[in-house]
């Protein structure tokens, strides 16, 4: 009995015809896989920089609480790197209940912790580290280190001083755990890029402020932390604009700029946030854009290079080169409430 079966040349059109459509289906696993990678890592992102700006912005909104005028923000203005900003720390002011306690009855806007400096000393500056001695807790300087722990920010300004020059630092050592202990001393490291102030009336305040700063892991990851705390991976830059109110009337007049590139006031491209030229009792608005980028390249090799977002003043030739990340930026302005 003679049997039919498939010939040599059946099984070879089969054999291709089932390559083909396993192929088809492999790219169209793989397409997926890319896709699904890619929306993944950037709805990673966008949520991250969601809960990083709602962070900022609150922060900003409660700066100047209960501080004098000029103390409520300060910052480190870069054309070539990410800004740093310091705002001051609501959380640090002890209720007038807590203040009252401790024999302090005038509830005015001028707490922050008293320093001892003699009237004509320079504070900060050019990388400087300077112990500066507290003599009045009126920030709260409890046992549990919460206001001036290593890491933590500050804003020291001379509350007597009409000019409204303001400096900023980090604080790098732990200072005493006893809050009784007087002089309290707190190390400070003042930014390298925030001017120094000269004390004028000797009422020198040392503010408790959330530092904002964008520094690189060992891995050359960029990180952007809080207090010295990390906050989120892979932000690239954070760009600062600020508003001065020349004539104090809440509007943007001629002459005054939001975020200017080199005009009279500004964010700080020709006169640099804390120079003696810009009146800081003035500053009454923030605008910052954050630049977050996906942790790894976009799987498709055959994808478009994308480079780095430049914002605010940032000089678009210190940008690294071009990737394959997939970046989103956010930009707010928040006025500055408290002062």
């Amino acid at each position: 009995m003679r049997r039919a079966g498939f010939s040599l040349v059946e099984l070879a059109v089969a054999g291709g015809l089932v390559a083909i459509v396993m192929l088809y289906v492999m790219q169209s696993f793989t397409s997926s896989q890319q896709t699904y990678t890619v929306v993944e890592q950037v709805s990673e992102v966008q949520q991250n920089l969601r809960i990083v700006a709602d962070l900022v912005e609150r922060d900003i909104r409660l700066a100047g609480y209960m501080v004098p005028k000029h103390a409520g923000v300060c910052a480190v203005d870069n054309v070539n790197a990410p800004d740093m900003l310091f705002v001051s720390s609501a959380d640090a002011i002890r209720t007038v209940a807590a203040l009252e306690a401790i024999g302090i009855d005038e509830v005015t806007k001028t707490f922050g912790a008293e320093a001892t400096v003699g009237t004509g000393t320079a504070i900060g500056g050019a990388g400087t580290t300077t112990t500066l001695n507290l003599t009045n807790s009126w920030a709260d300087v409890s046992a549990d280190g919460s206001d001036f722990t290593r890491g933590m920010g500050v804003i020291v300004v001379d509350a007597n001083d009409d000019s409204g020059v303001t400096t900023c630092g980090i604080v790098t050592d732990d200072p005493p755990t006893d809050p009784a202990v007087s002089p309290y001393p707190v190390e400070i490291t003042f930014s390298t890029d925030a001017l120094p102030m000269t004390v004028v009336t000797s009422d020198i305040r040392v503010i408790p402020a959330h530092v904002y700063q964008i520094v690189d892991d060992a891995n050359g990851i960029p990180q952007l932390l809080r207090d010295g705390v990390l906050i989120a991976d892979e932000v690239e830059d954070l760009q600062l604009e600020f508003f001065f109110d020349a004539d104090d009337d809440g509007l943007i007049d001629a002459g005054e700029y939001m975020g200017d590139l080199g005009q009279t006031v500004g964010d700080a491209v020709s006169v640099p946030y804390g120079s003696t030229a810009v009146d800081h009792n003035l500053a009454r608005q923030i605008g910052f854009s954050l630049v977050v980028a996906t942790r790894d390249d976009d799987p498709n090799e055959e994808g478009p290079r994308m480079q780095q977002q430049a914002t605010g003043n940032r000089d678009v030739g210190t940008l690294a080169p071009p990737d394959r990340r997939r970046r989103r930026i956010y930009s707010g302005t928040v006025r500055l409430r408290n002062v």
